[in-house]
């Protein structure tokens, strides 16, 4: 059976969730290198003119809000259980692990960092 256009199946709806997710952990990385000589990824320039305090605002917005994401898709996944194909579950689990890990590694990058000490 096909989609008509503009419909969204469960895999396309669970794929948007990860590219929302990845994005701003992506945004979350390039607001932590604007600060040193590595990492930018040179979409941050507006960033970089931003005060400390401001920028790690963001980090830590952009961090509750990939991580928001991350549960979504884990509530969405055990709301789920059972009513999957194995296809669509397999994707899921793909893209839960694979922003998990991208989350800690972008969290524990920010926590290097540390939060700028305030005048």
């Amino acid at each position: 059976m096909t989609e008509p256009s503009g419909s969204i199946d469960f895999k396309g709806f669970a794929a948007g969730l990860a590219a929302s997710a990845a994005a701003t952990l992506r945004h979350v990385e390039g607001l932590l290198g604007a600060g040193g000589d590595d990492g930018a990824t040179g979409d941050d320039h507006e960033d970089s003119a931003s005060p400390p305090e401001q920028r790690d605002e963001q980090v830590r917005l952009g961090l509750s809000q990939a991580r928001q994401l991350i549960d979504t898709m884990v509530m969405l996944e055990q709301k789920t259980q059972g009513n999957l194909t194995p296809d669509e579950q397999q994707l899921l689990r793909a893209l839960l692990t694979e922003l998990r890990i991208s989350y800690v590694r972008v969290a524990d990058g920010a926590k290097q960092a540390g939060p700028k000490p305030t005048s």
